[in-house]
């Protein structure tokens, strides 16, 4: 269950920066004198925190696929055994996807471009596959 609010605590903080960054975007006092704005270190592009973020997930799971791939070439490796770190690291880099995959959904539903997380995971860095149009 802890993976789950995990999961979704990932989607609610992706949709509100989307939603934020979009009921913001042309308002310069919306706070009040007394408090102070919150330091912004994101640019004004709404859809740079969730790409972002995208590619910060496809470095893990290419760090993880790395490491997995340094364990097969391993003595204990050439004989098949499954060690509780591989599990590990196959359990993260599914949790590490399934987050990916929801932030770009999220930025296909706020008309960003998507990223294909395939391409980039295996390397070849493809541009952004395309930007819906309501």
């Amino acid at each position: 269950m802890h993976k789950h609010f995990r999961s979704g605590a990932t989607y609610f903080l992706a949709a509100a920066v989307l939603i934020s960054a979009g009921l913001t975007a042309g308002s310069t006092d919306a706070f009040a004198k007394h408090k102070k704005a919150p330091a912004t270190t994101s640019s004004s592009d709404p859809c740079a925190e969730p790409t972002a973020f995208i590619h910060d997930h496809v470095a893990k799971i290419r760090a993880l696929k790395a490491q997995l791939g340094s364990h097969a070439s391993t003595v204990v490796g050439l004989f098949g055994s499954s060690s509780t770190a591989d599990e590990d690291a196959n359990a993260k880099i599914a949790e590490l996807r399934h987050d990916a995959d929801g932030v770009n959904d999220l930025l296909n539903a706020g008309g960003c471009k998507t990223i294909d997380i395939d391409q980039e995971i295996k390397g070849e860095n493809p541009a952004a596959t395309h930007k819906a149009s309501f």
